[in-house]
């Protein structure tokens, strides 16, 4: 793979292309908390308290995932389950727009073989990836799923959700002195 991917990008693989608990207790171990550990010392706050937004994927409960995460003190939220186009940030506007992009880069004849396949699909994303990820896109996401500033309604009010249910759903919210928690 090239230099750009490699440099990029965590990856990867399993028999079955999903991933599963040993990936994910390896990103979290080897991706996540080392750049979370990096991020407090340059910010100053070496014991800053962190939050990882994650979906209910099964691999998100597997043996050591919560004892790793307590570890270097972050916090696993959950989104709820089958949710993702109303609640995750990433799905409302940064999937889009990196979407979108990469159709537009795509060099892809169709002719090629599965290795060259990956390598130009994931060389491309590497370039793509930037122009999605920027600050105003992820600021829009979290605002849009109505995690900052926090706002129950949006979700909620999605035409996704009332297009499915007569009654939306409900959110509680439990307060803390520290952290809010959201449960469906």
């Amino acid at each position: 793979l090239p230099p750009i991917v490699t440099e990029t990008f965590t990856i990867a693989g399993q028999g079955k292309g999903w991933i599963d608990n040993i990936q994910f207790l390896n990103w979290i171990n080897t991706t996540l908390i080392p750049y979370v550990k990096d991020t407090r010392v340059k910010l100053g706050c070496p014991d800053q308290r962190a939050e990882l937004y994650v979906d209910g994927h099964k691999s998100r409960h597997g043996p050591g995932v919560d004892a790793a995460l307590e570890g270097a003190n972050i916090e696993k939220c959950l989104l709820e389950p089958h949710s993702s186009t109303v609640s995750q940030p990433l799905d409302l506007t940064c999937n889009g727009a990196f979407k979108k992009q990469l159709a537009r880069e795509n060099v892809l004849t169709g002719d090629e073989d599965a290795p060259t396949t990956r390598s130009i699909l994931l060389t491309t994303a590497a370039l793509c990836q930037g122009p999605a990820l920027t600050p105003i896109h992820i600021l829009r996401g979290w605002e849009k799923a109505g995690l900052h500033p926090f706002n129950k309604d949006r979700p909620l009010n999605s035409k996704l959700i009332k297009k499915l249910a007569s009654v939306p759903p409900t959110i509680t919210c439990v307060g803390r002195k520290d952290r809010l928690v959201i449960m469906g």
